[in-house]
């Protein structure tokens, strides 16, 4: 019977006992999104014999770490204990859930440095240290579908061997990027172009943080006045704002900036007026602009995530 009410970090430390110490001394947080995420009292999912309960407390958050390397061993194992992974440690794919759920949840309590260290290894295995990018040279002519020519992946240090279009035509360079998730400090200088669209998730489950309760008990102070909320906005240490502040600097060669908001993008969806359809919609109604348009230059242009369901 007790092995029912065995905690995830119990469980680790069973399972790798040799790296239970080291995954201790690694464990850090942001302190005020720590507060806040505790002060939800969230239940997340547990694979057997682990059982759910109230995340309130700090130990908690060793049970949430403990899930990645103890369901997900290839993917976190190095990552979050500092050591090889042992040769016969394999990804549970029958509880993996429960690992990326942990890592989401781990995010949202501040404790984004095994995401950071999982990033940089990322890159630093597969591109050598640098973030590759896609080049698609494609053209329309008269009306017809666009003609794309074979894809070359390039290192963001090679952007500048991409080929001028052809002076004969009217063209137009887009750079798309997408997915930053506030990681965006990590995104090397962009290659030039005319149209920079950013295609969402620009935030991290916003929808569920602090700043998103921030955000509608101001927009709730300041009656729903969006130039009063602008203001406050602009000067605000919102991850949103600073997100959009590094947008704004990244861009600056940019004649336009578009941003899509994601489903991570909730304070930017909070500031345009959302389809009643839309899943986790704010209860108030905002006025149809976006925060982007007050940051930067004046050339910033906002598109609402359009949601569709299917049955």
């Amino acid at each position: 019977m007790a092995s029912a009410s065995l905690a995830p970090f119990a469980r680790f430390r069973n399972t790798f006992p040799s790296a239970a110490d080291a995954l201790e001394k690694k464990f850090a947080s942001d302190l005020r999104k720590l507060k806040y995420f505790l002060g939800r009292a969230e239940t997340s999912p547990q694979a057997a014999p682990c059982c759910a309960s109230p995340e309130t407390e700090e130990v908690h958050m060793l049970d949430l770490l403990a899930k990645l390397p103890l369901y997900a061993p290839e993917v976190w194992y190095e990552i979050v204990t500092g050591q090889k992974c042992p040769n016969d440690a394999k990804n549970d794919y029958a509880n993996i859930g429960v690992a990326f759920d942990a890592s989401s949840r781990l995010r949202r309590a501040g404790i984004d440095f095994y995401h950071l260290e999982l990033t940089k290894k990322w890159m630093d295995s597969s591109y050598g240290g640098v973030v590759p990018f896609c080049y698609v040279p494609g053209t329309i002519e008269g009306g017809a579908p666009a003609s794309v020519e074979a894809r070359q992946i390039l290192s963001s240090q090679d952007h500048d061997k991409i080929p001028p279009p052809p002076s004969s035509i009217a063209s137009i360079r887009v750079v798309a990027i997408s997915d930053t998730h506030l990681f965006h400090d990590l995104v090397p200088k962009l290659p030039s172009g005319d149209l920079l669209l950013h295609c969402g998730d620009l935030s991290y489950e916003e929808s569920r943080s602090e700043d998103a309760r921030e955000f509608d008990k101001k927009w709730e102070e300041l009656h729903e006045s969006f130039s009063a909320f602008l203001e406050w906005f602009k000067g605000s240490n919102l991850a949103a704002a600073q997100a959009l502040r590094w947008m704004g600097s990244a861009s600056h060669d940019f004649e336009h900036r578009v941003l899509v908001a994601g489903n991570h993008d909730y304070i930017q969806l909070g500031a345009c007026e959302i389809p009643a359809t839309w899943p986790f919609r704010s209860a108030s109604s905002r006025a149809a602009k976006s925060p982007c348009l007050g940051l930067g230059k004046d050339t910033f242009f906002f598109l609402r995530f359009v949601y569709t369901s299917h049955a």
